[in-house]
């Protein structure tokens, strides 16, 4: 079965807000993220809590899918990062049909064929801009929760093999660089 991301939930855009560098509030932006991760800034841009931007702090459920620029990604908020607000920059997808979990819309807006689905009706020269309807009638295929937790522990294990697989590879570099000039040092000495 496949349903609309209108009919399993709310997007909306994040607020423009202005930054400062005191509050207890994240304001998350696109250059927070590399690779579709969150990456905790020294400098985070902070706002303060009040009334208006109350309604706007994400929740756990909550997916926030960038908007604007070269890489439409996908990231499901979590708690642990603390409380949060997504700025203009994103879409802020809420979840109000149980029929799906957010971690399995994640990796579905994360795919490479989503992802170029996305990129294909976006907007713009040199920014490029995700049109919020195209987003809202994107069809999403809705499997049993079964399913999706097979799914989402796949995507989960592949992600820990490429960290590991990277790691190894600049240790992989590092010998060779440690070798190489070793090798020139060795040679200069003869």
């Amino acid at each position: 079965m496949k349903k609309l991301l209108k009919e399993i939930a709310e997007v909306q855009y994040g607020p423009y807000l202005k930054r400062n560098k005191s509050g207890e509030v994240l304001y998350l932006q696109v250059k927070d993220f590399q690779n579709n991760k969150y990456v905790v800034a020294e400098n985070k841009y902070n706002i303060k809590f009040n009334n208006k931007i109350e309604k706007h702090v994400l929740t756990t459920n909550d997916i926030i899918i960038a908007a604007k620029g070269a890489n439409f990604f996908a990231w499901h908020y979590t708690k642990d990062i603390g409380i949060a607000v997504a700025s203009s920059s994103f879409f802020v997808i809420r979840i109000i049909d149980d029929v799906i979990l957010p971690e399995y819309l994640t990796a579905i807006l994360n795919h490479h064929k989503t992802q170029k689905y996305l990129d294909s009706y976006s907007v713009g020269s040199n920014i490029k801009t995700l049109k919020k309807d195209i987003l809202l009638n994107f069809e999403i295929p809705v499997l049993s929760f079964a399913n999706q937790k097979r799914l989402i522990s796949f995507v989960k294990n592949w992600e820990k093999e490429k960290l590991l697989t990277l790691k190894i590879l600049e240790k992989k570099q590092q010998l060779f660089q440690a070798y190489f000039y070793k090798k020139i040092e060795n040679t200069l000495c003869e």
